[in-house]
């Protein structure tokens, strides 16, 4: 039984694509999230919750410590740093907070854009897929980053697909909500302008690293990146817990797995680094030694 139209939840998150076999861990999903029909290829209507009746339940109202609680962690966010009270009070009115489990897809490349996601807690990796299914990611954010403003701004489908690494605790605003923000707010335009800037920056870094560095530079460069980015300082150690396994590590890097392993084996040898399950460390003073 095949999915006719994708499907979405209240807050605007793809839960299933068009065509897509319905399995018993879809319809769970579809049910987490409420959603009590969908259309299947035959044009007919799969009810989901074939119990309830069509939903007239009011939606739950956030509580008044809830909206105090997001419009902080709106104010941390350096997109809305530099924002007035009454903007403040506008983002808090057309968006949602979500908390998504590890491994969930906000969205798939060449999709069409419905949804702007801010990081509040955990980690986001952006991803694309060759025509032959090879993954490469192209990054990894965490809080305060904005995820996905690139197809509501320009109206393309998505460029790239983003995938949740570890639990993690979303901002969602509708493209019609985001496009109202922009309207007329130059603060935060200027904030989108500045992050794609960045982006663009890396991207060309990225690019460079590819054509002119050898694969074992390029592994220890990542390394380091991610210590920057994310690693927390304890004396001569850079505790860095970042959710990603080797064949990501390997993607971000753009070397094959068994160089990313033997870089990894000579860091280890030299204590360099540490590998931990779901974290590593980097000796900053074996390192520059």
């Amino acid at each position: 039984m095949q999915v006719a139209k994708d499907v979405y939840s209240a807050d605007q998150l793809k839960l299933i694509s068009s065509g897509t076999v319905l399995t018993d861990n879809h319809l769970a999903r579809l049910k987490r999230h409420l959603v009590r029909e969908i259309e299947i290829a035959d044009g007919k209507s799969k009810l989901v919750y074939p119990g309830i009746e069509p939903r007239r339940q009011a939606a739950a109202v956030p509580s008044r410590d809830e909206k105090e609680d997001l419009r902080a962690a709106i104010q941390r966010l350096p997109l809305f740093a530099n924002f007035a009270e009454e903007h403040t009070s506008l983002i808090l009115q057309h968006s949602k907070r979500a908390r998504l489990g590890a491994h969930t897809v906000l969205f798939r490349e060449k999709e069409q854009g419905h949804t702007f996601f801010m990081i509040l807690q955990g980690s986001v990796k952006i991803y694309s897929r060759s025509d032959t299914g090879k993954e490469k990611i192209l990054s990894v954010l965490t809080a305060g980053e904005g995820v996905g403003e690139l197809s509501l701004i320009d109206g393309k489908p998505r460029s790239a697909s983003a995938l949740t690494l570890e639990e993690t605790e979303l901002l969602v605003i509708s493209r019609d909500s985001f496009l109202k923000l922009l309207k007329g707010n130059f603060e935060m335009i200027r904030s989108l302008m500045a992050d794609l800037a960045d982006r663009l920056r890396k991207t060309n870094e990225h690019v460079n690293d590819l054509a002119f560095r050898d694969p074992h530079t390029r592994v220890i460069k990542n390394l380091i990146q991610l210590a920057r980015r994310f690693g927390q300082r304890s004396e001569e150690y850079v505790l860095v817990k970042m959710p990603l396994n080797d064949d990501e590590l390997s993607q971000m890097a753009g070397v094959k797995k068994r160089v990313l392993g033997d870089v990894i084996r000579q860091l280890e040898v030299k204590q360099v680094l540490r590998m931990h399950e779901d974290s590593f460390e980097l000796n900053l003073s074996k390192l520059r030694s």
